[in-house]
């Protein structure tokens, strides 16, 4: 991508898939029979700048961060098929660890508890921890991002204070 535009606009990840695939279609072409790099990249009209720049560092550096994610990622579906990424990454841990502090903190208090409709807040096991304290759950409606308003006001209010 040039220097003007950093950011990926809409339907680019097929703009990008596409020059991959002319990518490696230029080297095999020229690795197996032998064609002239410079004709195919001006055929296909891509930059021999940038066929060499892919042929050198293949791979960007978010790939390289995200790799070790992706192996585990790929890992559990191996082992779990029914999970989708996003319940792989994001496990309720982290959401069940919060929510203990919270109670450890205030045991007298019994909140009420409001979020999204995210899978970790409407999952059994969730639920489940909800109910062995007497807290409520507040959940906002489908496509109602506006039912958060009055929480987010009270935090800010809270925040403020």
């Amino acid at each position: 991508m040039s220097g003007k535009n950093k950011g990926i606009r809409k339907g680019a990840s097929f703009s990008l898939i596409h020059k991959l695939c002319e990518y490696q279609a230029v080297r095999k072409l020229a690795e197996t029979k032998g064609y002239p790099v410079r004709q195919m990249c001006r055929c296909l009209g891509i930059s021999r700048s940038a066929y060499y720049h892919w042929l050198r560092y293949p791979k960007g550096e978010s790939e390289h961060k995200n790799k070790p994610i992706v192996d585990l990622i790929k890992g559990i579906h191996h082992l779990q098929t029914d999970m989708g990424y996003r319940q792989i990454r994001d496990d309720n841990a982290l959401i069940m660890d919060t929510f203990d502090e919270a109670v450890f903190s205030e045991p007298d208090a019994h909140p009420l508890f409001h979020s999204d409709r995210g899978f970790q807040y409407t999952s059994p096991a969730f639920c489940n921890h909800l109910k062995k304290h007497p807290m409520k759950q507040s959940i906002s409606r489908v496509a109602h991002c506006v039912d958060n308003d009055p929480m987010e006001f009270h935090e800010l209010a809270l925040q403020a204070a």
